[in-house]
């Protein structure tokens, strides 16, 4: 269950991390996207999913659950610009899992996850840009985007940044040269109308703070101090 969280968790918060900073991106938006993930090199499904953004807040639902297999799924998750922490909401058992952005970085299971929750905004709009190289123009999802690079000691980075809104339209990481985690922009609106209720937990769900009980988890494997 945790790998799969981490991985949709992930996507929400390299989301949240590179979507608002330059003037032309809109106050609002909805991207229906797909994400895709491989393990040891074998692709898994793509997930489908429809990210809503409106002045900072973001609400990504995604059509299938973070886990399966006997575990409660989540389906949603919630985030806020430049946030400490995500929310997943199962709806269906009124259920909402906080879990902190940090906790990726010490816990995530593949050095890729590690790597999209490093991402900041000013990082993205500052330092990735200027250290990234221009590879390409694609078009996604019928706009015209310029294709970006960064490589380093751990892997590599390409975002396809579209050049009217100025938004990732896809994002791939590859570790060793293989695909690791990518998402991809479907179908782009530069509006969202959905209530301002559908960017926090609704009232009535059981809330579990994740953060809290892996941390506790972790501490009871920690060996003893030496005498």
């Amino acid at each position: 269950m945790i790998k799969r969280l981490y991985t949709f968790a992930a996507a929400a918060v390299f989301t949240l991390s590179v979507a608002p900073m330059a003037q032309a991106v809109p106050n609002s938006f909805t991207a229906v996207g797909e994400a895709e993930t491989w393990t040891q090199g074998k692709a898994e499904r793509p997930v489908p999913n429809t990210l809503y953004y409106q002045a900072g807040r973001i609400r990504l639902e995604m059509a299938a659950p973070v886990s399966a297999e006997g575990v409660t799924p989540f389906n949603v998750v919630l985030a806020k610009e430049g946030g400490k922490t995500i929310t997943l909401l199962n709806p269906a058992e009124k259920q909402a899992m906080k879990l902190e952005i940090s906790s990726l970085n010490d816990l995530a299971e593949n050095r890729s996850l590690q790597r999209i929750s490093q991402f900041q905004i000013k990082e993205f709009t500052t330092t990735f840009t200027a250290q990234s190289k221009v590879i390409g123009q694609e078009t996604i999802a019928g706009e015209a985007c310029t294709v970006r690079e960064q490589r380093d000691k751990q892997g590599h980075v390409k975002v396809w940044l579209s050049n009217r809104y100025q938004l990732p339209f896809r994002f791939l990481y590859l570790e060793n040269n293989k695909p690791a985690f990518a998402w991809t922009v479907k179908r782009f609106t530069p509006s969202s109308n959905l209530g301002p209720a559908s960017f926090s937990v609704p009232t009535g769900y059981e809330v579990v703070d994740l953060s809290e009980m892996l941390n506790g988890m972790e501490n009871t494997v920690k060996p003893a101090p030496a005498r």
